[in-house]
């Protein structure tokens, strides 16, 4: 498993556009195991690490941070990490961004292509907002990531 997942920058905007305009954003479900969490509601005290996970009424979702998430399940895409009142789904507001050659409604049967790029599991990575404010920032024409089976990062391009 390795390989480099390309999206378009002008799409991944709507994003950034979704994720800035939110005051809450969704947490990661591995920081529900956070030994040092930096999300809890005021008077919420940290737990020891056998009493973990935190619940959602310990969260305080203004304190999370703004974030992407890499998806790969049938195709591989970002998602905004903002929590939305209306309930819609990324695909019925459009926040969704497909890696391009992986989108199965444009490119068609992409599950060996996903599982060589990704693994065979499906998964959720939490990609920082900073680095796209990076690429942007040092003029990248693309926001390329490069996935392996122990490290993800952003491409220089």
């Amino acid at each position: 498993m390795a390989g480099k997942i390309k999206f378009n920058l002008d799409e991944v905007k709507k994003l950034v556009d979704d994720i800035e305009n939110a005051t809450e954003h969704m947490l990661p479900y591995e920081e529900l195991f956070s030994k040092e969490p930096t999300f809890l509601k005021d008077g919420v005290a940290k737990r020891n690490p056998k009493d973990l996970p935190y619940t959602n009424d310990e969260i305080d979702f203004t304190k999370v941070e703004k974030a992407f998430r890499l998806v790969k399940d049938n195709g591989i895409y970002l998602l905004s990490n903002a929590m939305h009142k209306d309930k819609k789904s990324p695909r019925e507001s459009g926040l969704i961004v497909y890696a391009e050659g992986f989108n199965p409604e444009i490119d068609g049967d992409i599950w060996d292509k996903c599982r060589r790029v990704m693994g065979g599991d499906d998964c959720v990575i939490s990609i920082p907002l900073d680095w796209y404010n990076y690429a942007i920032e040092k003029g990248y024409k693309s926001f390329i990531i490069s996935v392996s089976a122990k490290n993800i990062g952003l491409v220089s391009k």
